[in-house]
């Protein structure tokens, strides 16, 4: 199980993409926002996130997260801090490619069978939690929203040993994860 100096802290996945919207895998590749996008990070600023005095917000450096991350911190006056191990799995060769043609890549990545050129799940999995360490050890309270990807909210819900059920985003979805008792965490949709 894993220690964050923080007992709780707000994730949020980013807006649309075209390539969302067309079911492409993004991975590394640097995708902006599309309208519905930016949209929906103004929305979630402006109503989620209102009343939740988050204090900073950490991002991933790729284009999505960034611009993400950059509406809502302009909304709420908000400073942003970007973290490299934030960005999304690596995924090579399937980078750009719709889903629809290999149906059961996400499956066989997680079983150690990714394609040509891929993160593993275990680099992915140790590259988030030294991100998420990151992100809230430098902390002054409980009010850190971190702005990523879908994938990595996937491996943090196993470093945070919070599996069951499997939580997938939808874009601009926000979780608060706040650890209950001793070691165990939680995770609650907020909107």
């Amino acid at each position: 199980m894993v220690h964050f100096k923080q007992t709780s802290f707000y994730f949020i996945r980013h807006g649309q993409t075209d390539w969302n919207a067309e079911k492409r895998m993004q991975g590394h590749k640097d995708i902006p926002l599309n309208v519905t996008g930016a949209e929906q990070a103004s929305y979630a600023a402006n109503t989620v996130l209102q009343g939740l005095s988050i204090t900073r917000i950490c991002h991933s450096p790729l284009l999505r997260a960034k611009q993400t991350a950059e509406i809502i911190g302009a909304s709420l006056n908000i400073p942003l801090l970007e973290i490299e191990n934030l960005k999304e799995v690596g995924f090579g060769i399937m980078e750009g490619k719709r889903k629809t043609e290999n149906p059961n890549i996400f499956l066989d990545w997680l079983k150690g069978r990714g394609p040509e050129g891929a993160e593993t799940p275990l680099e992915l999995k140790n590259r988030v939690k030294v991100a998420v360490q990151q992100s809230l050890d430098d902390a002054e309270d409980n009010n850190t929203l971190v702005v990523s990807h879908g994938v990595c909210f996937h491996v943090l819900q196993d470093i945070i040993g919070c599996r069951d059920p499997i939580i997938k985003l939808d874009s601009c979805q926000v979780v608060h994860i706040k650890k209950q008792g001793g070691s165990s965490w939680i995770i609650k949709k907020l909107a």
